[in-house]
């Protein structure tokens, strides 16, 4: 079967609500030329035929970029290829030689404590990992539950921006603003108080 039926088939097999943006494949192999990627890989195969993935309304996944999103080919930088994120400003990226170790696995950033680490994952494992485990206990530092109503209004290239920011010790899910923003000003507001914290 071909790596991309494959995918298809785990996230249909998926409890989780799992969306495909459509992609075009001329767009997608465009994509994977500039961004240096295996269309073999399931890295690859994501990139080639689809133009992003949305899991839960809650993670996001870059793929090609089209006129409505913004792809991979935006998220690559200091040796670090950011490949989606989640609704409250956790960043999933490849290390491509930003740390010195975990090169080619995933990493997070923690919208929580503001730093990077290693999932100890390939690519292709975070994709099994998305479609088939319970995310709960990785998001143990949320309640997702009381955030559903404001995941309803999120779509790709969109995030929560809370206030206080989830990294303040005034943080409190009940009486915290909550502001929907885009992944770009989000992320540009993290890199600031991590930033901030290491200088």
């Amino acid at each position: 079967m071909e790596l991309w039926n494959e995918i298809k088939e785990m996230f249909s097999e998926s409890d989780k609500k799992i969306d495909i943006i459509p992609g075009k494949i001329n767009n997608g192999l465009s994509n994977l030329k500039a961004s240096n990627v295996n269309e073999n890989s399931t890295f690859g195969s994501i990139i080639k035929n689809s133009a992003g993935i949305t899991i839960d309304n809650w993670i996001f996944l870059f793929a090609q970029k089209n006129k409505q999103n913004k792809g991979i080919i935006d998220y690559k930088e200091n040796g670090n290829q950011i490949v989606g994120y989640d609704a409250v400003g956790g960043i999933f990226s490849i290390n491509l030689g930003k740390f010195n170790d975990g090169i080619g696995k995933l990493w997070y950033f923690s919208p929580i404590d503001l730093s990077w680490r290693n999932l100890e994952i390939s690519y292709a494992e975070f994709i099994a990992w998305i479609a088939q485990s319970d995310l709960d206990e990785f998001y143990d530092f949320v309640p997702k539950n009381e955030l559903q109503e404001n995941c309803e209004e999120l779509k790709m290239g969109k995030a929560i921006l809370f206030y206080p920011f989830l990294c303040s010790d005034e943080f409190s899910i009940a009486t915290a603003s909550k502001v929907i923003v885009s992944f770009d000003e989000l992320y540009k507001i993290e890199m600031e108080l991590s930033s901030g914290i290491s200088n």
